[in-house]
């Protein structure tokens, strides 16, 4: 059900748009030749930055000295794992996060500017064009994508079908993509209808979209190439776009991926509970499909984060395993490690015993890579950590924050790196006036 509460200008010339698009193109499939908002988009309008989940912001300069907490906020999340937890964005000097309520704050001095009552708890945000697109969810009423004017928050369209937990929304082309447990949804961004549905993987990750594509994992442990040129009476028919490749990747689970240009970067989880299943991978596809290269990075490889210089991963390899109450417990190590992007040649590593539990993936700017890293579980570990943030570089680690919860989620924008953390904590972190 597609629920239009106002009319706006700018929907109608879209609507325009296509009507006479189709009068003079007929069905022919077109791309965009540019991604929009391009990888260079100011602020964190999105989760992951992008619409290729590069996490890579190259207009932050964010603390590479040990910073101080600016400011602090507090979010309302009924339900903390980190795929429900509500993505911070910044845009146009603004900080939005979700949760009960839809928060704004100055992303600088962090003082409140105004709620929104979103009616059901906002668990994905994306900032485009003036308009801010949502993703909510009750176990009750299922998933809402719903879309609000900023900054007065007047609704504007919202779709509710049978749907699950929504992904945070990507912004791209004048198409917004959400998926939800086992299916991807392409919609048009000005009106809110369904353009295209595709089967995926029964969780729900995200796709990385670039101007021309869409990488998906689906079934059965596979990536898939999807092209984005599709026709109009394609897109009226709802008809699914054409998959252009896909590949079978080894491993129990294949997070979201990172695609930049012409190579698709996707992570594979094995998840193992012994020290014989750290053979998860990360490995970096070329524009045809094929491999360019792949390495075994251990247990879990979290979203990578990617500059046109090199690729940054997380990972974890399981050390060892308790059993308490007839339940296996694993103890990981991290290992935050760097690559060639186009040879997959290593350039650095920095290993962390004992602190592989976390799951934020890593952010980076400026060659400095910004990471959440968390203790293992205490029945696999007798002393186990505290939660930390680390910067990292080629140098080594820059500095050391200790957290008091683990970060489930980590935004670059401006001067700043913003923490939203498991317990409903949202920090703004600084450099300090001695930096």
């Amino acid at each position: 059900m597609v629920e239009t509460p106002s009319t706006s200008r700018r929907r109608l010339l879209a609507a325009a748009g296509v009507g006479a698009s189709a009068a003079l193109a007929g069905c022919a499939a077109t791309a965009p030749d540019t991604l929009t908002p391009s990888v260079d988009a100011a602020g964190w309008p999105m989760a992951g930055h992008d619409p290729g989940h590069t996490s890579h912001n190259p207009h932050a300069t964010p603390p590479t000295d040990p910073p101080e907490v600016a400011w602090r906020t507090e979010y309302t999340a009924p339900y903390p794992q980190y795929a429900r937890t509500p993505n911070p964005v910044v845009a146009d000097g603004q900080l939005l996060v979700g949760g009960e309520m839809l928060d704004c704050y100055d992303a600088h001095t962090g003082a409140h500017r105004w709620t929104h009552d979103p009616v059901d708890p906002v668990y994905g945000l994306a900032v485009h064009d003036e308009t801010a697109y949502a993703t909510r969810w009750t176990r009750e009423r299922g998933a809402t994508l719903a879309t609000y004017r900023l900054p007065d928050t007047t609704p504007e369209w919202s779709v509710s079908p049978d749907w699950g937990l929504l992904t945070p929304p990507l912004v791209a082309n004048g198409d917004v993509f959400v998926a939800d447990t086992t299916r991807l949804f392409a919609l048009d961004a000005d009106a809110g209808t369904v353009h295209w549905t595709v089967e995926k993987s029964g969780f729900a990750f995200a796709p990385a979209v670039t101007a021309d594509s869409v990488y998906i994992t689906r079934p059965v442990r596979r990536v898939t190439r999807l092209s984005r040129a599709h026709g109009i009476l394609d897109r009226l028919l709802g008809s699914p776009p054409n998959t252009l490749w896909a590949d079978h990747v080894s491993g129990r689970l294949a997070f979201t991926p990172a695609a930049r240009d012409d190579t698709a970067f996707v992570p594979v989880s094995r998840f193992g509970r012994f020290e014989s299943e750290n053979d998860g991978t990360l490995t970096a596809y070329a524009a045809d499909g094929t491999e360019r290269w792949q390495h075994v990075v251990g247990s879990r490889c979290l979203p990578p984060a990617v500059t046109p210089q090199a690729v940054y991963a997380v990972t974890h390899r399981t050390t060892d395993t308790a059993v308490q109450n007839d339940v296996r417990y694993s103890a990981r190590d991290a290992t935050i490690r760097a690559y060639d992007p186009r040879t997959g040649e290593p350039r650095w590593s920095e290993h962390y015993p004992g602190l592989g539990g976390g799951a934020a993936p890593p952010v980076t700017a400026d060659g400095v890579v910004y990471a959440a890293l968390d203790g293992n579980p205490a029945p696999a570990d007798d002393s186990p950590k505290r939660p930390v943030l680390v910067a990292v570089d080629g140098d080594g680690e820059r500095w050391r924050r200790t957290l008091p919860a683990p970060a489930v989620r980590l935004v670059l924008a401006g001067d700043f790196l913003y923490a939203a953390l498991r317990d409903g904590t949202l920090l703004a972190l600084a450099s300090g006036p001695d930096a």
